[in-house]
């Protein structure tokens, strides 16, 4: 695949420092989460897959379908 876990791509910008940015891009090890997640002493990426995809887009068409 190209991004997620293992992913040949990274998102790297996660709205943390330039440094553990810097560190993200270098290919160390990261932890992936949500935009502007962050914890100390962690580097992050950026998730770029929604886990809750299939669940979130049944809720969504039961509730259109209810408004019809």
């Amino acid at each position: 695949p190209l991004y997620g876990v293992a992913g040949s791509q990274r998102i790297c910008w996660n709205g943390q420092s330039t440094s553990d940015t810097a560190k993200c891009m270098a290919d160390g090890p990261v932890w992936y989460s949500d935009w502007g997640y962050n914890e100390p002493g962690k580097i992050h990426a950026r998730l770029t897959f929604n886990p809750y995809f299939e669940w979130q887009t049944q809720v969504m068409l039961g509730v259109l379908n209810e408004a019809q």
